[in-house]
């Protein structure tokens, strides 16, 4: 207290003998007190804003989830809990035209739901060349063969344009189909 007594004391001398200076005091305390409040606020709220830059942009909202999923066969009939475990593990992953998503032989680890875009599912021949077989759109997926029975990819899928998919991990996806 007797800091800002003598602090008052000072403002009141610069307000009558420098204006200049009192100016330049008052753009300092404004900041200082900008700081102060900034500093202030709740936690949870600092570290929303901060973790606010690092959210997806593209990912919907849990409402247009739900409503997006209610389309997908495979996911129409889970419950609205695992709705929200759904929306909490899902991670965007996002593919460029002619970039392999999955190769066929590797260990499954992600299932995915197509967001946005278009991929081509391709199977090794035994000339060692691929073979179309299939191509998926929105609201398509593919990756649960490997997660379902635990077998290696059984093909492998290719972007045939910028596509978003959401990824669901081994773990969830097996909670989801029980």
């Amino acid at each position: 207290e007797i800091f800002f007594d003598k602090f008052f004391v000072g403002i009141v001398l610069l307000i009558v003998l420098m204006p200049p200076a009192f100016a330049l005091l008052v753009i300092v305390a404004i900041l200082v007190k900008n700081i102060q409040n900034y500093v202030s606020k709740p936690f949870a709220t600092v570290m929303y804003r901060f973790s606010a830059q690092f959210r997806d942009k593209d990912m919907p909202s849990a409402g247009d989830f739900k409503n997006f999923i209610s389309h997908i066969p495979i996911l129409s009939q889970i419950s609205q809990d695992e709705v929200k475990m759904l929306y909490s593990k899902i991670k965007v992953k996002r593919y460029s035209q002619n970039t392999n998503i999955l190769n066929q032989g590797e260990k499954g680890d992600f299932f995915y739901l197509i967001y946005y875009g278009k991929v081509a599912v391709c199977i090794e021949s035994s000339k060692g060349d691929y073979v179309q077989t299939d191509v998926l759109k929105t609201g398509d997926v593919f990756g649960e063969i490997a997660l379902s029975i635990n077998v290696p990819r059984v093909a492998t899928v290719k972007a045939l344009a910028t596509t978003m998919t959401f990824a669901l991990d081994k773990d969830s996806f097996i909670v989801t189909g029980k």
